[in-house]
């Protein structure tokens, strides 16, 4: 038994390890594809939109720096457009880490450093008021580039939706995939788990019922020896450790032989039945109770104080008082006890069990002298010493 317990919890641990396996595969792949998003494409495409925003503000400022006449007005302007390109190589540099081997993107950079490179050649002629050669500059030069950043940006926009779409829809592919592993694993492991709890229940009912059958008298229902000797034994070993008072008493029916020669074994089983019941009527559930052959029971009161023991074998004596009516016949059996007591009477239930027949046998005599139950307490002088 606690070998196949032993195999159900290991099954267990493993599908257990397989379904959480699968799960955590799926989850992190989730967790990888979410990371791709938000650690390279959400920051590439703020830069990308952040370069457009910038490049458009050079191109503004330039603009307003060239139609300017007021040295001051220049110098601020000037100051303006230094400070928006030193954030537009910033987000150059950033864009350039997160467009890595990126075509398109690459192409976005060198026209947005070609626009730069024009940029600074028109505020040079700006600077030296030679507004002519910079506005050629700005329109023969920079607008084809300015151009060119545009249609860029507008595809480079273009992918980055497409990029966004085509991950989310990864993400929840896998999504769905864990969820379909998860299910199918959990399901599995509850099957198999189902499966062997019912094979183990199976097999423990099983050896249950035959060790039960084994330690049942198949007449009366009640014990027999097997079982009498495991729970007395049992019973034994507590009251050896609690120092508590166990009882035995051996019992033979007076009048049981006549009644089975005359009438037949099937009224003398109906009889031994009978007798089980009224013995299971007086006794508690704490205490054993047994067949051990033929009209020969045996039944042991624990715990139990002394002055109840004699009550006891009063009451199961009377119980017999009353005839039993079986199959259309009036019978009369009476109890013949032979008690033995824990400790001082001996300490194995072997022991017990030997003296209580001992005495049960001169019970017997004195029941046939008086055509009536008795019960006699074992006493060193019965015939065996201790």
């Amino acid at each position: 038994m606690k070998r196949k317990l032993f195999l159900l919890v290991t099954l267990g641990i493993l599908t257990l390890a397989s379904v959480g396996g699968i799960g955590i595969y799926a989850f992190t792949d989730i967790k990888h594809e979410v990371s791709s998003i938000t650690e390279q494409m959400i920051p590439r495409i703020e830069a990308a939109h952040r370069l457009g925003t910038i490049y458009r503000d050079l191109r503004l400022l330039l603009w307003s720096h060239i139609d300017e006449t007021d040295d001051f007005l220049k110098k601020a302007f000037s100051e303006k457009i230094h400070k928006t390109e030193l954030e537009g190589q910033e987000v150059i540099e950033k864009y350039e880490f997160f467009a890595k081997n990126q075509i398109q993107q690459k192409e976005l950079i060198d026209a947005y450093k070609e626009y730069i490179k024009i940029h600074h050649e028109a505020l040079a002629y700006s600077e030296k008021n030679q507004k002519d050669l910079a506005q050629v500059a700005l329109y023969g030069k920079a607008l084809p580039v300015t151009t060119k950043m545009e249609t860029l940006l507008i595809s480079s926009a273009k992918q980055d939706t497409l990029d966004e779409r085509e991950a989310a829809l990864r993400v929840e592919q896998v999504y769905r995939q864990a969820i379909i592993f998860f299910v199918i694993g959990t399901t599995g492991a509850c099957i198999l788990f189902s499966l062997l709890a019912w094979w183990l229940l199976r097999e423990h009912s099983a050896s249950t019922e035959f060790a039960l059958k084994a330690q049942t008298d198949a007449l009366t229902g009640i014990g027999n020896r097997s079982y009498f000797n495991d729970k007395a034994h049992q019973a034994l070993n507590n009251v050896v450790s609690d120092n508590i008072v166990l009882a035995v008493f051996y019992m033979d029916l007076n009048g049981f032989k006549p009644i089975n020669d005359t009438y037949g074994h099937d009224v003398g089983d109906e009889v031994l039945k009978e007798v089980a019941i009224r013995l299971q009527e007086k006794l508690r559930t704490t205490d054993i109770l047994a067949r051990l052959v033929g009209d020969e029971f045996v039944f042991a009161l624990v715990p139990v104080m002394d002055d109840r023991i004699t009550m006891v074998a009063e009451r199961v004596i009377a119980v017999f008082d009353t005839p039993m009516h079986i199959k259309g016949h009036t019978l009369h059996v009476y109890a013949s006890l032979g008690i033995c007591v824990f400790p001082k009477d001996g300490k194995t239930i072997e022991d017990l069990m030997k003296k209580a027949d001992i005495a049960m046998y001169k019970a017997k005599r004195i029941a046939k002298q008086k055509n009536q139950g008795a019960f006699v307490f074992w006493e060193n002088d019965l015939g065996v010493s201790d």
